[in-house]
């Protein structure tokens, strides 16, 4: 009897220990997460006593709401504060990536000229570090409308880039790649993008109208809360 009862004892303990795990691994599994566009590596989600704010714009490079966020909102924001913006630029937008023999294959929702200028701008993110001329760049090269190769030639020349340094990089392997991690963070929003541009204030996606309508307001209204300060605010 003493046996049976111990036995029935470590089978309770086992059953309430099993539901235990059970549960607490479905929650996390089941529990909203912040966009992990940074895939793979820990995010770093900007709050009190953080010394910027961090803009995540989705964007096409042919695309007329595109052109239209950077030249009204974006670039006349960061012109304000520049040290106290982060901006993380996502060119893909409502793009598709298919692997083809070991290769990428990319479809554009305003064609192939849309493809390649998503890689020249990925190119010159990744050669620009300084915040406001990065900004600058991507605005010129995004206001010449419907040929992206040639207007990455003039706003090299305009802003002395190295132009056939990034033209390479974009016809080859590397502005793939680029490409490529670019539509891993795009298809990593949840719910998926709808509306091109969409734009994230640390990591989150709300106010989407008022963002796009009046992207400085919202600036500074985080800037607020997060306690950054700004005589332009």
């Amino acid at each position: 009897m003493l046996v049976t009862k111990c036995l029935r004892i470590r089978i309770v303990v086992f059953l309430l220990l099993f539901t235990f795990f059970f549960i607490t691994f479905f929650y996390i599994l089941k529990s909203p997460r912040k966009v992990d566009h940074l895939l793979n590596s820990e995010i770093v989600v900007p709050n009190v006593g953080s010394t910027y704010l961090l803009i995540s714009v989705y964007y096409e490079c042919l695309c007329p709401d595109s052109r239209s966020f950077f030249i009204r909102q974006l670039l006349p924001s960061v012109e304000k504060v520049p040290n106290l913006l982060k901006i993380d630029y996502i060119p893909y937008g409502k793009a598709e990536t298919e692997v083809v023999n070991d290769s990428y294959e990319f479809s554009c929702q305003h064609g192939p000229q849309e493809c390649l200028g998503n890689k020249i701008h990925s190119c010159v993110i990744k050669r620009i570090t300084n915040e406001l001329t990065r900004t600058r760049v991507l605005t010129c090269m995004i206001s010449g409308k419907f040929n992206p190769e040639e207007s990455g030639k003039k706003c090299s020349r305009e802003y002395d880039l190295d132009w056939d340094t990034i033209s390479q990089c974009a016809k080859g392997k590397e502005g793939d790649e680029l490409l490529k991690l670019n539509g891993d963070k795009t298809n990593a929003l949840s719910p998926e993008v709808s509306f091109i541009p969409t734009i994230l204030i640390n990591n989150e996606r709300d106010n989407q109208a008022a963002i796009l309508k009046d992207l400085w307001k919202q600036i500074c209204s985080r800037f607020k809360k997060m306690s950054l300060t700004s005589e332009q605010c």
